[in-house]
This record gives C-alpha cells, sequence and structure tokens, in this order.
C-alpha cells in the first residue's frame, strides 16, 4: 500500500514537462514508425500502437527493447516500461519524414518508415 501511494505522490513529478497540451505534432509522431541506422551499427525502431510504443535497438544478435504504455504530448513523451519498473522519457521534434528523438541530451535522428 506504501508503494502504491509513494507511485501516486510521485507520478506528476516523474513526468515533468509532459503535460502541455496534445495538440501538434503528438498526430505524426504516433500515427508512423520510425527507424534509424546509426553510424556505428544496428537498427533503432519506434513504433506506436494504440497507447503503447516500443522501441527497439538491434545490433547483430543482440537487442533491447523498451515498451509499455505511452503518455504523449507535443514535445515529448514517456513509455512506462513495467516489465523493468522504469519510465523513460523522450524528448522530439518531428521535421516532416524525419524525426529527432532526444534521450538525456543524446538525440538521434529517425526517417519515417514508409
Amino acid at each position: 500500500m506504501k508503494k502504491f501511494v509513494a507511485m501516486l505522490l510521485l507520478f506528476p513529478l516523474l513526468l515533468g514537462g509532459c503535460a502541455d497540451s496534445t495538440q501538434g505534432n503528438d498526430y505524426e509522431l504516433t500515427h508512423d514508425s520510425w527507424q534509424a541506422s546509426p553510424d556505428g551499427g544496428g537498427t533503432l525502431t519506434l513504433r506506436f500502437e494504440g497507447e503503447s510504443a516500443a522501441l527497439t535497438m538491434e545490433n547483430g544478435d543482440d537487442a533491447a527493447v523498451i515498451e509499455g504504455r505511452v503518455l504523449v504530448d507535443s514535445q515529448c513523451f514517456v513509455i512506462f516500461d513495467e516489465g523493468a519498473l522504469c519510465n523513460y522519457r523522450f524528448d522530439y521534434v518531428t521535421r516532416g519524414g524525419l524525426l529527432d528523438l532526444t534521450y538525456e541530451g543524446n538525440t538521434v535522428e529517425l526517417h519515417k518508415i514508409e
């Protein structure tokens, strides 16, 4: 019970600035899938389905997935990964067929999957 109450109290703090209006860029973000192939190799794929999102990072035989329920606004989104008991906040900017995705100050450019 204490954990539940603590989560309710911390929930607004975890979301930070992710409580703005949901008008604008979020539609383009969530209605498309995105992918990048960084210079170091591998593939980064971001997909949305309903109220869930999955960010998959693959390199050779290794893969890591951040997935779960998602909260999206016009500047950022948060994936609530229940399996890892973590929340991941990403800032983003959509530019037509491109997506600048930022996590902890590091930005990667993804392309819309046609």
